[in-house]
């Protein structure tokens, strides 16, 4: 279920120098090549996300070997912030 709105990841997956793209199934993305990823769950940490986008998506079990950017919209109100950064 999507929970919110303010909180998202995307997932570069990589084995073998080749890189893992979803066909998009709906919305204005409908039938493009994308990385995996969608919300995070109230309360989920973006890693646990990221794992739980990937294998929604393809079946295939990822683990995190690194969380490289965090992007941070500072028009986003600290109540929405605090609920789900600090539960």
């Amino acid at each position: 279920m999507n929970d919110n709105y303010c909180f998202s990841v995307g997932c570069i997956v990589r084995r073998k120098n080749q890189v893992l793209l979803v066909r998009h199934t709906y919305g204005r993305a409908k039938g493009k090549l994308l990385i995996p990823g969608g919300f995070c769950h109230e309360n989920e940490l973006p890693e646990e996300a990221a794992v739980r986008e990937v294998f929604e998506e393809t079946s295939i079990t990822a683990e995190v070997n690194c969380f490289p950017r965090q992007i941070f919209n500072p028009a986003m109100s600290f109540e929405v912030r605090k609920r789900f950064v600090h539960g």
